[in-house]
C-alpha cells in the first residue's frame, strides 16, 4: 500500500532493478510530502490537548505517528529484518518523524513557559531561555538527522541511497525552518509580554498618582484604611509571589523532564545506530577476509600450475634422455652384432678354406652354423631397430602433447 498517510492505493509498479516504490503513482505522494503530512497530523493531534484521543502517551511523552508501527508490522516487517539497508532507511524516516514530533511538543511547552515567565515580569530572562531552548532543540534535530544520515550511508549499497540522503537532508532543513519560525513567534510573544508589562506599570503609576492626589485631602481620615489596604496588598503580593514561584518551579520541572526525555531518546537512538554501524563494519571485515582467502587460493593454484608445468617439462626431458639412451644402446648393440657376425664369418671362411678339401662334411656343418648365426644376428638387429622405433614414436607423442594438457592435469609420471 502507498506510504502516504490516509492513502489506500497500491504502490506504483517497479520500473527496473533496485528498491521497489513505496508510494502510489500520484506525483504529490512522495517521501517528503508524506513526512510533512505526518507532521501536520501530529501537530493537529497534539493541539487537541491531553484529553484528545491519540494525542500522546502521557505527560512528557510525545505523540508518535500511527504509521510508525504500521509500517514495521506484517510481512514487510519480517522482510526488513533481512534487508539492513531498507531497515536503516525506515529507521531514518522514523527518527525524522519522531524528532519533528518532539520539536512540536517542545515548542508548545516553551510557549507556555514563556507566557508564565511573562506574567512574572521577567521577560528578558524568558526570552533568553526560550532562545537557548530553541537553539538546543535545533541542535538536537540536526544531530539526530546527521546520525540517521550517517547510519543510512554506512549500510547503503544501492544507487538510490544518494537520493534518500538528500530527502533526509531536506526533511532536516524543513524541521530547522519550523524551529526558526517558532523561535520568531516566541520572541514576538516575549516582546508583546514586555510591552504589556510596561503598560501595566504605566497604568499602575497613573493610578498611584490619582490615589495620592485623592488621599492628600483626607490623609487623617484614610490613614487607618490605607494601613489596612497596605497590609492586604502586602499579603496579596506575597501570595501572588508564592503562586508565581510555584508555577515557575513547576514549569522548570516540566521542562527539565521533557529535556531529560529527549536526551534519553536521543541516547537510545544513538546506541541503536552505533549497533547498526558495528554490524556493518563486521560484515565489511568478513568480506575483506573472504577476499584475502580467495587471493591466497589463487596464489596457491598459480604455484601448483607452475609446479605442474615444471614437472611436465622434466618428464619430457627424461623421456627424451631415455629415448637417446635407447637409441645409443640399440646402435651399439647392432654394431656389436655386426662385428661379431663379420668376425664369425671371417673365421668360418678361414676354417672352411683350410678344411674344405679335407672335410667337406665339416664345412657344410660349419656353413649351417654360420647361417644360424647370421639369422640370430639379423633377429637381434631387427629387435634393436624396433625398440629404437618405439622409443622414437613415444618421444614424438610426448613432444606433440600441448602445454595446456599439462596445465589442466598432472602427468602420469610425476610421482616417480
Amino acid at each position: 500500500m502507498c506510504g502516504y498517510p490516509g492513502c489506500g492505493r497500491p504502490c506504483a509498479p517497479a520500473e527496473g532493478p533496485g528498491r521497489p516504490p513505496a508510494y502510489c503513482d500520484d506525483p504529490a505522494h512522495t517521501r517528503l510530502s508524506a513526512y510533512r503530512r505526518r507532521r501536520e497530523l501530529a501537530a493537529s493531534t497534539a493541539a487537541d490537548g491531553p484529553g484528545g484521543s491519540g494525542g500522546g502517551t502521557g505527560r512528557g511523552q510525545p505523540a508518535v505517528p500511527a504509521t510508525r508501527g504500521a509500517r514495521a508490522a506484517g510481512p514487510a516487517g519480517n522482510e526488513l529484518t533481512h534487508r539492513p539497508v531498507a531497515l536503516a532507511r525506515l529507521r531514518a524516516d522514523e527518527l525524522a518523524a519522531h524528532v519533528g514530533t518532539l520539536a512540536t511538543d517542545l515548542g508548545r511547552t516553551l510557549d507556555a513557559f514563556t507566557v508564565t515567565l511573562g506574567r512574572l515580569g521577567d521577560v528578558a530572562a524568558a526570552e533568553a531561555q526560550v532562545e537557548a531552548a530553541e537553539a538546543d532543540a535545533a541542535r538536537r534535530v540536526a544531530e539526530a538527522t546527521a546520525r540517521a544520515v550517517r547510519a543510512e550511508a554506512a549500510t547503503r549499497g544501492e544507487a538510490a541511497a544518494h537520493e534518500e540522503a538528500e530527502v533526509v537532508a531536506a526533511e532536516a532543513a524543513t524541521a530547522l525552518d519550523e524551529l526558526e519560525r517558532r523561535l520568531g513567534e516566541a520572541t514576538a510573544q516575549a516582546r508583546a509580554a514586555q510591552a504589556e508589562a510596561d503598560a501595566v506599570r504605566q497604568r499602575a503609576a497613573e493610578e498611584t498618582s490619582q490615589v495620592r492626589a485623592q488621599a492628600a485631602g483626607a490623609v487623617d481620615a484614610a490613614r487607618a484604611e490605607a494601613d489596612t489596604a497596605r497590609a492586604d496588598a502586602r499579603a496579596e503580593a506575597a501570595a501572588a509571589r508564592r503562586d508565581a514561584d510555584e508555577r515557575a518551579e513547576a514549569a522548570r520541572a516540566d521542562a527539565a523532564a521533557r529535556l531529560a526525555t529527549i536526551r534519553a531518546t536521543a541516547e537510545r537512538e544513538m546506541a541503536t545506530l552505533r549497533g547498526q554501524l558495528a554490524a556493518a563494519r563486521a560484515e565489511l571485515a568478513t568480506a575483506h577476509r573472504d577476499v584475502e582467502a580467495a587471493a591466497r587460493t589463487i596464489i596457491e593454484l598459480r604455484a601448483e600450475l607452475v609446479s605442474l608445468r615444471e614437472s611436465a617439462a622434466a618428464d619430457r626431458s627424461a623421456a627424451a634422455a631415455d629415448l637417446d639412451r635407447a637409441r645409443a644402446a640399440a646402435s651399439a648393440e647392432a654394431d656389436r652384432l655386426r662385428r661379431e657376425a663379420a668376425d664369425e664369418l671371417a673365421r668360418v671362411r678361414a676354417e672352411a678354406a683350410a678344411t674344405r678339401e679335407t672335410d667337406r662334411a665339416a664345412a657344410d656343418e660349419r656353413a649351417s652354423v654360420l647361417a644360424e648365426a647370421r639369422a640370430d644376428a639379423r633377429v637381434r638387429a631387427e629387435r634393436a631397430e624396433r625398440q629404437a622405433d618405439d622409443l622414437a614414436a613415444r618421444l614424438a607423442q610426448l613432444s606433440a602433447v600441448p602445454d595446456h594438457v599439462y596445465d589442466d592435469e598432472p602427468p602420469a609420471g610425476r610421482g616417480r
